[in-house]
């Protein structure tokens, strides 16, 4: 008779592909969320550039700006990083993702969880079932790549807004070192006024 696990245990090859899923998952939610507060600090930077430079408001208006700055970049990280990183993922919801994902598993994994999670409920059923259960999924699980549940065209699209912003950030201090001091001087803010170039002319004077 071939060797059969433990009732409360799942199949090694089951384990690491759900350790898969929620390591793969904890990444996502990070590097888009990261992605995602950078894009909008890097949108922050080039607006608020355009309109100090234009309507050049005063200290106290800038010091409001920066209060509804930093709010918004705490809403944006709570909400896209931080409270989707503190959900506990259990083994059930990493596996009812893969069922929904990869239909050929024909609920092999979501049933050899759910007999794991309920010691009690696997003991009342027949060893022989529970093992066949149990090898059932470990080989469904044999050809599902974690890599292939996600969508990852919004990760791409953040993570792409993300590093064409913060690239031009940089270039643009490489480039113009002295408007982005200036600037940098008014993020702090500097009651220095923007410097501009006047050019005048007398009516009627002729050299």
């Amino acid at each position: 008779m071939p060797h059969r696990l433990p009732q409360a245990d799942l199949p090694p090859a089951v384990r690491r592909v759900l350790d898969a899923v929620k390591r793969r998952i904890r990444a996502y939610v990070v590097v888009e969320g990261i992605a995602l507060v950078i894009a909008f600090l890097g949108t922050a930077f080039w607006l608020g550039l355009l309109v100090d430079w234009s309507f050049e408001p005063s200290p106290f208006v800038r010091q409001i700006a920066w209060l509804v700055l930093s709010i918004s970049a705490g809403l944006l990280a709570y909400r896209y990083l931080l409270r989707r990183f503190a959900v506990p993922i259990s083994d059930s919801a990493a596996a009812a993702l893969l069922e929904r994902r990869f239909p050929l598993l024909n609920e092999h994994v979501l049933t050899a969880v759910a007999v794991a999670a309920s010691p009690d409920q696997g003991a009342s059923l027949h060893p022989e079932l529970v093992y066949e259960t149990q090898q059932s999924a470990a080989h469904a699980v044999a050809t599902v790549r974690p890599a292939e549940l996600f969508n990852r065209a919004p990760l791409i699209r953040a993570i792409s807004a993300a590093s064409l912003l913060f690239g031009s950030i940089i270039l643009f201090a490489l480039l113009s070192h002295d408007t982005f001091a200036f600037w940098i001087q008014r993020i702090a803010l500097s009651s220095e006024p923007w410097p501009r170039r006047v050019s005048l002319e007398v009516v009627g004077f002729r050299a």
